[in-house]
């Protein structure tokens, strides 16, 4: 199922970290949604290298399914309150979740995103203003200390931005 002219969650799923760190490729993918026990297939129909974001379709959909619509959103702010949304695996009913988030800084390096605070989000959820409107998809990401002599290396948690996803987005549709 796909809607004419409609950027949304539901022609395909974003992954993040899908073969990051020295993990295996995924094969045999489910997509199960709240309220139906059927596991549907999935497969990966592309993936950014650079962002480390793979997108999948779920095949066999026999009509629309809830979606965050990508085409849609805003920009976050600095000190800005964010909500983060899931849903938890079946051994706990696909219950939904939410985390609580605020935006604490931008970064350029490795690439413009915005670094969060508060909870941890969920890898790859969606990120929303107070608004819901979507704002990005949120991402982990590890820091180089090859570039320069400063010390702070590490991993943090971060935003990637909506129109980064979207220029990613367009790309798998391709």
């Amino acid at each position: 199922y796909t809607e004419e002219n409609t950027l949304s969650l539901h022609d395909a799923l974003p992954i993040y970290d899908y073969l990051g760190d020295g993990a295996q490729k995924a094969v045999d993918l489910k997509v199960t949604f709240a309220g139906d026990p059927k596991d549907r297939d999935a497969v990966v129909v592309a993936r950014d290298r650079v962002l480390n974001l793979a997108w999948l379709q779920v095949l066999g959909l026999d009509a629309p399914v809830a979606a965050v619509d990508l085409a849609v959103g805003a920009d976050p702010v600095l000190g800005q309150d964010l909500q983060s949304v899931w849903r938890t695996g079946r051994a706990f009913d696909h219950a939904p979740a939410t985390g609580r988030h605020y935006v604490v800084a931008r970064v350029e390096k490795p690439r413009p995103m915005w670094q969060l605070g508060g909870d941890t989000p969920l890898v790859g959820a969606p990120v929303l203003d107070a608004a819901g409107r979507p704002v990005g998809v949120s991402a982990t990401q590890s820091g180089s200390l090859a570039d320069d002599d400063e010390e702070g290396g590490g991993e943090g948690t971060f935003l990637l931005p909506l129109e980064v996803v979207r220029k990613s987005l367009a790309e798998a549709k391709k």
